[in-house]
């Protein structure tokens, strides 16, 4: 059997009194959601652990089966994402354009979004390139939408903290050594020289003269670069050696580009649309696609309701999740989805539609339907029906191996035929000559 994962990003949600003490997907009319859920076996998923809030790139690391010690950072599947060459020993990080005010001594972030063009952006980039501090060697390429790699070249270390608050309105961190560091020496050298080479950014971009222009414009200076997400390159196993699927992602960015390239899943760029319905529709045809030609695993992503919940309005991420489930119908239909396909949906984390979190620990629905899966007496999709189902409560690194047993490619425990302990029936083994 073959196997289709879709992960609706941001999905899970608290509840709120406005959707009558239900969560977003509980209010939202999701009739095609819950009729894949009366076909299949259900139940909830924690992608890490309970209460933990991960983000998208480590939440889809670990249901792909890696070890959460293996995570090499996020700044390394932008950078790959990007098409920039990575070697094993530079460190990585973010680096995006903001708008910084002096405050009690502090630099204030008062601007992420940025009114102005990338011409702009790219002349303010061209002038903090490259530079030296401490023993290191700083270079900064940038890409668009305020978006760029900073490159950390004679041995820095990975250990250091985030510059970047997440919010407006708050500090720009000063960079720390991370008490975790291997080697708290380097680490600290390393944090002290990103915060030298920040002070220079923000000397160098607050006095340019675009930014000069700009005041006079009554518009705020792009005078700073926040950092976040340091990452270092390792070689990862990849997703056929792991699993035994040829795989691929449909999916849209950078990062998951950069995320399904180091995993060793081909990715298929998603033709986005304004429509959110018609925006699924065409990543499940494209999937369905991928699954007739030469692959047996394909996963769909979406970040449609994460963006919605971002927007805190819980009515509005309802909305998109009730368009989202137009799309499913697909599903449903004869002859759309071949039948030896085990169809998966679920989320990779919850994102609240309201406060100041980014992403939140609860758990999130997840679904199984194939001829294998046994069929639970769950009739809806969402985060509280789901509890009562047959597959109970799993852990993201669950995920995978629930995939190989029901698409019957799971190996019996016992059996040991090939030198590494695969989880799965090798397709090729070494026979025993005569």
């Amino acid at each position: 059997m073959k196997a289709l994962l879709v992960i609706l990003d941001g999905l899970g949600d608290r509840t709120f009194p406005e959707l009558e003490n239900s969560t977003p997907l509980q209010f939202a009319p999701t009739p095609n959601l819950d009729k894949l859920a009366s076909l299949g076996m259900n139940g909830l998923m924690y992608s890490l652990s309970p209460g933990f809030a991960p983000a998208t790139e480590l939440a889809h690391f670990t249901l792909f089966g890696h070890l959460r010690s293996d995570f090499p950072g996020r700044a390394v599947f932008e950078t790959i994402g990007e098409g920039l060459e990575l070697n094993f020993e530079e460190v990585v990080l973010r680096a995006s354009f903001v708008s910084v005010e002096e405050e009690d001594e502090k630099l204030i972030v008062v601007d992420r979004m940025l009114d102005t063009t990338e011409d702009i952006l790219s002349q303010l980039a061209g002038e903090i390139v490259e530079n030296e501090f401490g023993k290191l060697g700083f270079k900064y390429v940038y890409n668009s939408q305020r978006q760029g790699i900073l490159f950390l070249k004679g041995g820095a270390s990975k250990y250091v903290s985030d510059s970047d608050p997440f919010t407006v309105g708050k500090p720009i961190s000063k960079v720390r050594a991370l008490e975790e560091a291997t080697d708290q020496k380097k680490a600290i050298q390393t944090a002290d020289s990103i915060n030298q080479f920040l002070r220079w950014v923000y000397r160098k971009l607050d006095n340019h003269p675009l930014n000069k222009e700009r005041r006079k414009k009554g518009l705020r200076p792009i005078n700073f670069l926040v950092t976040r997400w340091v990452g270092l390159r390792k070689k990862l196993p990849l997703f056929y050696e792991m699993h035994g699927f040829k795989g691929a992602s449909v999916s849209s960015g950078a990062m998951l580009k950069g995320l399904m390239s180091e995993m060793g899943l081909d990715f298929i760029e998603a033709q986005s649309s304004s429509d959110q319905q018609q925006d699924m529709e065409q990543r499940l045809k494209t999937a369905v696609q991928a699954l007739e030609s030469e692959y047996d695993f394909v996963h769909v992503h979406t970040k449609l309701p994460d963006e919605a919940a971002h927007t805190k309005n819980p009515g509005f991420k309802a909305k998109v999740i009730e368009k989202l489930d137009k799309a499913f119908g697909l599903l449903l239909q004869d002859d759309f989805i071949p039948e030896d396909v085990l169809v998966v949906i679920t989320s990779d984390h919850s994102t609240p539609s309201s406060g100041e979190l980014i992403h939140s620990g609860e758990p999130v629905p997840v679904l199984f339907v194939g001829d294998t899966v046994r069929v639970d007496k769950i009739k809806e999709f969402n985060e509280i029906a789901c509890l009562n189902g047959a597959l109970g409560q799993i852990a993201g690194n669950d995920l995978m191996r629930l995939i190989l047993n029901f698409t019957d490619r799971i190996k019996y425990s016992g059996s040991r035929l090939t030198a590494k302990n695969l989880p799965y029936y090798p397709i090729n083994i070494n026979f025993l000559e005569k």
